[in-house]
């Protein structure tokens, strides 16, 4: 039995490194993206009002500066940071999870009884589950992109092999 609870502990060591990667390479990409749509619009606002006054008459810096500045008041609208946010957190939460999953395999197990251990095992579960639950969608690139960052690394080797 106590194997088994060991096991599960290292499946939940497992997943929630991928997890924790997988989220954190969304956050990465998310942050660029809302620097990209707050900075581009306003860079092109300024430029285009700019020559829309030296050169009135041309249309074309005209509606690029109002089609500019509607993006720019979007972009301000929209909370982009939020989706950034809540992949950290999900990133933060899973990699937590996973240092106390294999820190009960490595250390702290060998000082449980068989109930303590069950009962520390199912905590762990209990939270894995809930973290899934709560972490926002993650996208099938993205899970690739963190599969090949951690098997080059070399940190998909189990739990039993440290």
């Amino acid at each position: 039995m106590r194997e088994n609870l060991l096991k599960e502990c290292r499946v939940i060591d497992e997943h929630c490194t991928f997890s924790a990667e997988v989220h954190h390479i969304i956050a990465v990409n998310e942050n660029r993206y809302e620097k990209l749509v707050r900075a581009v619009p306003a860079v092109i606002t300024a430029i285009s009002s700019s020559l829309s006054f030296q050169s009135p008459d041309n249309e074309i810096w005209q509606w690029l500066t109002v089609v500019a500045a509607i993006t720019t008041v979007l972009a301000s609208i929209f909370d982009f940071k939020k989706s950034y946010q809540s992949h950290i957190d999900a990133a933060k939460g899973f990699t937590i999870l996973k240092h106390e999953a294999r820190a009960l395999v490595l250390a702290f197990h060998e000082n449980m009884g068989d109930d303590e251990l069950r009962s520390e095992t199912r905590r762990l579960l209990d939270e894995y589950m809930n973290l899934v639950r709560s972490a926002p969608p993650t996208t099938t690139a993205a899970f690739n992109k963190a599969r090949n960052h951690i098997e080059s690394e070399g940190r998909h080797k189990s739990v039993e092999s440290e």
